[in-house]
């Protein structure tokens, strides 16, 4: 049997499936299975992947297009290793991802699975100059999954016995993976690997951006239910406004300081009550946010740094000194314009 079972959805995947599935066949640990369902695609990517000579390939193809949850629920039912990596059909993992992942859980027995930090690529496979970093330990993954998916699913390497006491919920169309997540952490302690095993391809058919609306529906009601969890049930205001702290963006209205700040307080207050989270992790995941929404609202120059000295603070692993003097300079820089 196979150490890893890597899982790969693939619905008219044809322009990057072959990239996707030379990602994993190149990998340093070699002892997995690839299995790629084909959902129902109408352009040739199950002939593309057939045509791949390598018996660690199980292509297997849906009846008819099921859809991006059932298709993952059955790469997990038919997983044969005591592992499981998902990889999307148009992403791309780097060659040592299932040897750094499998052997951070082997030495690591407390955690049920594991993240990576991910590269942002194009279309054309172009990387971006940046990179998306997670760190933090697992109360803090846990504390900050509350305000923001933090963990990217091409990325995910976890324990199949934990895979399938977790199954994608059909109740959510999107936003499936940060659902799984939300309920994952509340029983298992997760961390993601510090280290860039994975590429995301951002291209015009990103589910962000072709249902960006359904999507906002869909994760609006996942944040609720966790919300609900340490006892808060938040106005259509108050969602939109958590929504915000994820996505963030420039803001025309200053009031967005006064209101997150006092979102921020109302969500550390519920968990002093109950006790969800841990209180360290849930105020430097809230702090992490405050500095990103004043980062991304800078533009109101001095207001922005008044307004950051009001909310939550924190100097720690995940929030590191330079972000810090990155939002003050480019604060200062814009209160100099507006003088």
């Amino acid at each position: 049997m196979p150490t890893i079972s890597v899982i790969m959805p693939a619905y008219n995947a044809s322009p990057y499936i072959r990239a996707a599935i030379d990602s994993i066949l190149g990998q340093t640990l070699r002892d997995f299975e690839l299995i790629v369902i084909d959902d129902g695609s109408t352009d040739d990517t199950g002939t593309l992947v057939a045509a791949i000579s390598d018996p660690r390939i199980r292509l297997v193809h849906n009846d008819g297009n099921q859809g991006l949850i059932y298709t993952r629920n059955l790469g997990v039912q038919l997983a044969r290793g005591e592992f499981i990596a998902f990889l999307d059909s148009d992403d791309i993992a780097f060659p040592r991802r299932l040897e750094r992942q499998h052997a951070y859980l082997l030495r690591r027995p407390d955690l049920a699975a594991v993240g990576a930090w991910v590269q942002p690529m194009n279309a054309d496979g172009s990387y971006r100059d940046f990179v998306w970093r997670y760190p933090g330990d697992s109360a803090f993954v846990k504390s900050t999954l509350l305000f923001r998916a933090y963990i990217n699913t091409s990325s995910f390497f976890v324990r199949t016995a934990v895979m399938r006491q977790l199954p994608f919920s059909p109740d959510h169309a999107l936003g499936e993976d940060y659902d799984m997540y939300l309920r994952c952490v509340r029983s298992y302690r997760v961390e993601n690997v510090p280290e860039v095993l994975t590429a995301y391809r951002l291209h015009a058919t990103n589910i962000t951006r072709t249902k960006a609306a359904q999507l906002t529906t869909q994760l609006n009601a996942i944040s609720a239910r966790a919300l609900g969890q340490i006892g808060l049930t938040p106005s259509p205001d108050e969602l939109t406004l958590h929504r915000y702290l994820e996505w963030l963006g420039s803001n025309s209205d200053p009031t967005v300081f006064d209101a997150a700040n006092a979102w921020l307080r109302k969500i550390m207050a519920a968990n002093e009550r109950t006790g969800l989270y841990e209180r360290a992790a849930l105020h430097q995941a809230a702090a992490e946010r405050w500095l990103a929404l004043c980062h991304a609202n800078a533009r109101f120059g001095f207001r922005a740094m008044v307004a950051f000295f009001q909310g939550p603070m924190a100097i720690g692993r995940a929030v590191p000194p330079l972000q810090y003097l990155k939002f003050f300079g480019k604060s200062l820089l814009c209160a100099l314009r507006l003088t």
